[in-house]
């Protein structure tokens, strides 16, 4: 995986409706991380999932981790998110959990910090026409 924004939607690209009632939970999408699978190391960006994230190994991630669902993340080694993390739970409201494997220390470290929150470098930032893709009310 790259740094930049990684975002991840539902299997048929509709929002997760707020009413449990009305949600396909089979739906939702899942994204586990295992081990350091990112191309610079460490990972530097959004990841933004609609549905759950599973982290699982020794990798630093320096940005934003946002899961509409769940959240389950259980760190080794010197790994760390270092941003800010955030769990909607929109349906299993008591899933989402930060583990260590090592007692009392832990290893599921989650520092705020402002500044790694900031788009990542090259993310446009707002709304951009890309060439091409629109027409003029002139063609």
């Amino acid at each position: 995986m790259r740094d930049g924004i990684v975002f991840i939607d539902t299997v048929s690209g509709t929002n997760i409706n707020p009413d449990p009632s009305q949600q396909n939970p089979a739906d939702f999408a899942c994204l586990d991380i295992h081990g350091n699978p990112f191309v610079s190391g460490n990972f530097t960006g959004w990841i933004v999932v609609n549905g759950s994230i599973g982290i699982m190994g020794d990798m630093k991630i320096n940005g934003l981790v946002y899961s509409v669902n769940d959240l389950t993340y259980d760190g080794t080694g010197t790994g760390e998110i270092r941003g800010l993390a955030i769990s909607q739970n929109v349906r299993d409201t008591t899933q989402s959990a930060i583990s260590d494997d090592s007692g009392t220390t832990g290893n599921s470290r989650i520092k705020f910090n402002c500044d790694n929150l900031k788009p990542p470098p090259g993310a446009p930032i707002g709304f951009t026409l890309v060439p091409g893709t629109y027409r003029e009310l002139s063609d």
